[in-house]
């Protein structure tokens, strides 16, 4: 499950959503930001956020290039089932 994000507060609004289906599903939850400065830090504080409602694995991604692009091949990379 990948969950794209661009550090707005409309864009975490997937966030609560998809870590329920990860959590449910037993499976990783993919947290993507495209080309932002600081974005591995923002990103690992959403982890810990997510974790304060209850364990869910995640990984995250600082992606570089166009945002359609990079997400894209992103999903195909790591084998994306679902986009929230």
């Amino acid at each position: 499950i990948l969950v794209p994000l661009d550090g707005s507060e409309f864009a975490e609004h997937a966030l609560p959503l998809a870590a329920g289906i990860a959590r449910k599903a037993g499976t990783k939850l993919h947290l993507a930001m495209v080309g932002k400065p600081h974005g591995a830090a923002y990103l690992e504080n959403v982890v810990r956020r997510l974790d304060e409602g209850g364990p869910v694995a995640c990984r995250t991604a600082v992606l570089a290039g166009d945002p359609v692009a990079a997400l894209a091949a992103y999903v195909r990379e790591a084998s994306i089932g679902l986009v929230v």
